[in-house]
């Protein structure tokens, strides 16, 4: 089956209700996150004003990067929900199995999945630019050509890079749980262990070690921008998606 034909048939399940309302709900709590990132002190604005005033960066790339490492995680959760939403209820309703008997190879079942991820990051991404771009202007007199610096852009494809890492993680193991609430559990579960780990680690002069736990070091990646980071992110991303061809077998369906 062609790729056309796969993104035809993703865009078919997300006109559901039920998958509306999640990309609304994303849409919404989208902007009111970046409208406060744009609007609200973060301790990278500089200056001696006094903590009772507000201190606002005029670089909307200080601001959208604000957004970046304090929010987006929120609006990127709901998309995950979305994904594992998507996923169980093929599961449940034999979705799959019916592709499977169609014809339908297990590559195209998980390909078609990737590849509505690469595109919901994406169209987040450009949403948040809109809405960016609406809050600049608008609240803070800030000019069009400063996000599209090549700084603005790099911090972009930053926050895909981010939105990737999320719903591949939630993609991968809603093939393992196959339910939304189990999904919801293991991954609740798994970032407050690896938190305490990275706690522990700390605590006991290890610091080093704990940038190679995933969610660790995929903060450090926001935050830093470093090579290292980068790269082991990356890495991170392709396990995911290996894992779940690896997991999606002809007896799970």
């Amino acid at each position: 089956m062609n790729l056309r034909n796969l993104l035809k048939l993703e865009q078919i399940k997300l006109s559901s209700k039920i998958s509306k309302t999640y990309l609304i709900i994303h849409s919404v709590i989208s902007f009111v996150f970046i409208f406060l990132s744009f609007t609200i002190r973060f301790t990278f604005t500089k200056g001696a004003e006094s903590p009772d005033m507000p201190s606002f960066s005029e670089d909307p790339f200080l601001n959208y990067i604000g957004f970046i490492n304090n929010f987006s995680f929120v609006p990127l959760f709901i998309l995950a929900l979305l994904i594992a939403h998507s996923v169980s209820q093929e599961f449940y309703l034999g979705i799959y199995k019916k592709h499977f008997l169609d014809g339908m190879e297990i590559t195209d079942m998980v390909i078609s999945k990737i590849v509505l991820i690469f595109i919901l990051s994406i169209g987040s991404c450009i949403l948040s630019l809109v809405f960016s771009v609406i809050i600049g202007l608008i609240f803070k007199n800030m000019f069009l050509d400063q996000f599209f610096s090549l700084k603005f852009l790099f911090a972009l494809s930053v926050f895909s890079i981010k939105a990737v890492f999320i719903l591949t993680n939630a993609y991968f193991l809603t093939l393992i749980a196959r339910s939304v609430s189990m999904a919801i559990v293991i991954i609740v579960s798994y970032m407050v262990m690896e938190k305490l780990i990275s706690t522990a680690f700390t605590y006991y002069s290890f610091e080093n070690i704990s940038q190679f736990l995933p969610y660790q070091n995929l903060n450090i990646f926001t935050s830093t921008f470093s090579t290292t980071s980068f790269t082991i992110v990356m890495i991170t991303i392709n396990l995911f998606i290996l894992l779940s061809f690896l997991t999606f077998s002809k007896k799970r369906i």
